[in-house]
């Protein structure tokens, strides 16, 4: 037969190694949510700074306000069609503007300064809450990966939404 001190004592460690391991899940967890909460912190900030710099050019309006009042202009069916190549050669020559070459080289020139895989411009229809109806990529229209699959819908990286400029 054991002792009480004995009892006691493996019951008091069973006890400390229970609140040990409950004590190390809540200090993973709260360290796994800000260290979330940084990364999300940085691609907002690294967001803001890009799309800080694409306002200072001050060729960013104007291009909205074309790329919308197209989008605007279409019927809901043509709005449905968002990955079809009719949709897209809907607002094909808009990558033949100046402003559209200089934004998209300006994010070139942000993709290559900052640590993000992927950046890009999304334009959003602040009144119906729709969108987007054209993204400006950089850094993914012109990459395959060994599949050999399109990756301009695989998106790890910022994301500048003007919504309504």
């Amino acid at each position: 037969m054991r002792s009480l001190s004995t009892k006691v004592f493996r019951m008091f460690m069973a006890g400390t190694i229970v609140l040990g391991l409950i004590l190390q899940f809540i200090v993973l967890a709260l360290y796994s949510f800000a260290v979330a909460n940084q990364y999300i912190a940085t691609s907002f900030n690294l967001s803001r700074s890009a799309s800080r710099q694409l306002q200072s050019m001050g060729n960013v309006e104007p291009l909205y306000h074309e790329v919308m009042g197209r989008y605007r202009a279409l019927s809901e069916a043509e709005r449905a069609e968002v990955d079809t190549e009719a949709y897209e050669a809907r607002f094909a020559d808009i990558t033949e503007r100046e402003d559209y070459k200089s934004i998209r080289t300006t994010l070139g020139y942000f993709l290559e300064s900052s640590d993000v895989y992927d950046i890009y411009l999304a334009m959003y229809d602040g009144e119906t809450g729709a969108g987007p109806p054209v993204r400006m990529d950089h850094g993914a229209e012109d990459e395959e990966d060994d599949g050999g699959t399109d990756q301009r819908h695989r998106r790890r990286g910022a994301a500048l939404c003007t919504g309504q400029v």
